[in-house]
C-alpha cells in the first residue's frame, strides 16, 4: 500500500470532499438530499417507468426519447429493480465511477515512472480541476463518461501503437467503444478519431470492427426510437444541435463556433499544454506513433471536434471527459520535461529573485482558469439547495394535488420523477410533439394553448422569462408566483402557476394558498394574484 498512497490519499479527499459537500447540503436543506441539477431526475423518471412498466420514457406507458444517454437509465433501472426506486442510487453511481476515474488516471501516470509527490500533486489536480465534485453531485452520467473514456483512450494508444494488437485487445476497445457511446452520444468524436488513426496505419479490418461495435448502441436505440414514432437521435440531442442541414453558413457558424469555444482559457491552455508537451517529444525523436504522441493527438482532435459540434460549461460537465485527459496529458509531460533536471537552478532562485517572482506570476495566471472549476465545489452546496427550493416543491405541490392529472412545465426533473401525474414539456425533452413544432417554427403561445387542451392539463408551472418571445396563452390564468429569496445563482428564481383551465380556477387558489403558508421553505416567497 506504501507505494500506491497518491491513489489512496486522492481516493481520500475525493471521498471526504463528497462527503462534507453533502452534509453541508443537507444542512441547508433540512435533511434533504437534492441533486445540484433538476436534469438527473429525468433520467430517473425513465428508469423508474422502465423497472415499474417497462416504457422508455417520462410519463408511464409511453415513450419519449428523454435522455442524452443510452446507458445511464438502463444503470439506474437496474438498481430500481434491485433496490427499489430511490432516489440516492445515481449518487452512489457517480462515487463508484469517480473511484474508477482516479484509478484510470493512477494507471496512466504511474507508466511514466512518475514519483509519488509528483502522482499525488497530479492526481489532486485531476479531481479539483475535472471537476469531480460539482460533476458528481449534478448526478448525471458524466462521470461513467470521464473513467470509461480514459480507459478507452490508455487501451486505444497501446493498440494503435503495437505493430500487431491481439484479439483480446480489440474485443475490449471495441467493448468499451460500445459503452462509452451508449454512455454520451459526444463519445461518437473519439471514437471517429480512434478509427482514423487504425486507418492511417492501414488496419482496415480493425477500424471497420471498432466503429461498427462502436456505433451500434446509437443505431439500435435510433431504429428504436422512429419505430416509436420518435426521432433517431434523443430530443435533447437535437434541441441542442448546432445546425440541422450541411449548408455553408451553418458550417460557417460552426467554425466560429469552435473558435470562441476554444478561446475559454481552460481548454485553450490544456490544448496548449499538451501540444507542447508533442513538440518536446518529437525534439527528443520520439516517434509519432508512441503512445504517448497518440494520446496527445487523439486529445486535441476530439477536443476540436467537441468544440465544434456539441457544448461546454453548465457546471463544467460536458467538456469535463476532455479537460480530465488534457490534465494527465499535461501534467506527464511537465514531468518529463523537468526529470533529471536541477529544478532550483533553472528557476535561478538564489540568484534571481525577480525572474523567479515574474514566473511565479505568470504560474498564477495560467492556474486561475483551473481554479475557478476546482472553486465551482464551495458553490455545490448552494445549487443543491436551490433544487430544493423550487424543484422539490413543485414536485411535492403537484404530488399532492394534481396526481393523475395532466401538468404542463418547461422545466421538467422532480416533477415528472415523484409525481405520478402526466407531463407535457414546453422545451420538447419529454415529449416530442413539441419538440417537432419547435424545429417546424410552430411553437407558438395558440399551438400551446391548443396542445394543452387536447391533453386536458389543468396545471401550468413556467418560468415566465423562458417565454418573453412567444408569451403565454391569454386563455390562461395566472394565480400566483414563488421566488426563492436566497442567494440562487443557477436557477431561474421565479416560477408562476397557470390555470389552464377556468373550471380550476378556484380549486388552484386554495391549493396554492395552503401549500404556501403551510409547506414551503421560509426562503421561498409566495405572491398571490388574486
Amino acid at each position: 500500500m506504501n507505494k500506491h498512497w497518491p491513489f489512496f490519499a486522492a481516493i481520500f479527499v475525493f471521498v471526504a470532499g463528497m462527503a462534507l459537500l453533502i452534509l453541508i447540503s443537507l444542512q441547508k436543506t433540512g435533511g434533504v438530499f437534492a441533486y445540484a441539477l433538476d436534469d438527473i431526475y429525468i433520467h430517473m423518471a425513465i428508469s423508474k417507468n422502465l423497472a415499474l412498466n417497462g416504457a422508455w420514457g417520462i410519463n408511464a406507458g409511453e415513450f419519449s426519447s428523454s435522455a442524452s444517454s443510452i446507458l445511464y437509465p438502463l444503470i439506474i433501472a437496474a438498481s430500481f429493480v434491485v433496490f427499489g426506486v430511490n432516489e440516492i442510487s445515481p449518487l452512489a453511481i457517480n462515487i463508484i465511477f469517480g473511484l474508477l476515474s482516479i484509478l484510470a488516471a493512477y494507471f496512466i501516470l504511474k507508466k511514466t515512472d512518475m514519483p509519488p509527490a509528483w502522482t499525488f500533486a497530479a492526481l489532486l489536480f485531476f479531481v479539483f480541476a475535472t471537476p469531480f465534485f460539482i460533476v458528481a453531485l449534478t448526478g448525471l452520467e458524466h462521470m461513467i463518461q470521464i473513467a470509461v473514456f480514459l480507459f478507452f483512450v490508455y487501451l486505444a494508444t497501446r493498440a494503435i501503437a503495437s505493430e500487431k494488437p491481439s484479439g483480446k485487445e480489440i474485443a475490449a476497445l471495441a467493448l468499451l467503444a460500445a459503452i462509452l457511446t451508449s454512455v454520451r452520444y459526444e463519445s461518437m468524436f473519439v471514437l471517429f478519431v480512434v478509427c482514423g488513426l487504425f486507418i492511417l496505419k492501414k488496419q482496415w479490418n480493425t477500424a471497420f470492427v471498432l466503429g461498427a461495435i462502436g456505433m451500434l448502441p446509437i443505431v439500435i436505440f435510433g431504429l428504436y426510437a422512429v419505430a416509436q414514432g420518435s426521432y433517431f437521435f434523443p430530443n435533447p440531442v437535437l434541441l441542442k444541435a448546432k445546425f440541422e442541414h450541411f449548408a455553408i453558413w451553418d458550417l460557417m457558424k460552426l467554425g466560429y463556433y469552435a473558435l470562441s469555444n476554444m478561446a475559454e482559457s481552460h481548454i485553450l491552455l490544456l490544448l496548449a499544454g499538451a501540444l507542447s508537451a508533442f513538440a518536446m517529444r518529437v525534439r527528443n525523436h520520439i516517434a509519432f506513433w508512441s503512445q504517448q504522441q497518440l494520446m496527445v493527438v487523439i486529445f486535441a482532435a476530439t477536443t476540436l471536434l467537441h468544440l465544434t459540434f456539441a457544448q461546454t460549461g453548465w457546471f463544467y460537465r460536458y467538456e469535463a471527459y476532455l479537460v480530465a485527459l488534457g490534465i494527465i496529458i499535461v501534467s506527464t509531460g511537465i514531468y518529463e520535461y523537468f526529470r533529471n533536471k536541477d529544478i532550483l537552478a533553472m528557476l535561478k532562485l538564489k540568484t534571481n529573485p525577480l525572474f523567479f517572482g515574474t514566473l511565479v506570476a505568470i504560474f498564477f495566471a495560467l492556474s486561475l482558469p483551473y481554479v475557478f472549476r476546482a472553486g465551482s465545489a464551495v458553490a455545490t452546496p448552494q445549487a443543491m439547495k436551490n433544487i430544493y427550493e423550487q424543484h422539490y416543491q413543485l414536485g411535492l405541490f403537484i404530488q399532492k394535488y394534481y396526481g393523475g392529472e395532466t401538468i404542463v412545465a418547461n422545466d421538467i426533473g422532480f416533477i415528472s420523477f415523484l409525481p405520478n401525474a402526466y407531463i407535457i414539456d414546453w422545451v420538447g425533452l419529454g415529449n416530442v410533439d413539441v419538440t417537432r413544432a419547435r424545429r417546424n417554427g410552430n411553437f407558438t403561445r395558440e399551438w400551446m394553448e391548443d396542445y394543452a387542451r387536447s391533453k386536458n392539463a389543468k396545471l401550468a408551472v413556467m418560468h415566465d422569462v423562458w417565454f418573453a418571445n412567444t408569451g403565454v396563452p391569454q386563455s390562461w390564468t395566472k394565480i400566483g408566483e414563488w421566488k426563492v429569496t436566497s442567494g440562487a445563482p443557477f436557477i431561474a428564481r421565479n416560477v408562476a402557476f397557470y390555470s389552464t383551465d377556468r373550471n380550476e380556477i378556484e380549486g388552484l387558489r386554495q391549493y396554492f394558498a395552503d401549500f404556501s403558508a403551510n409547506e414551503l421553505p421560509n426562503s421561498v416567497e409566495a405572491t398571490k394574484y388574486f
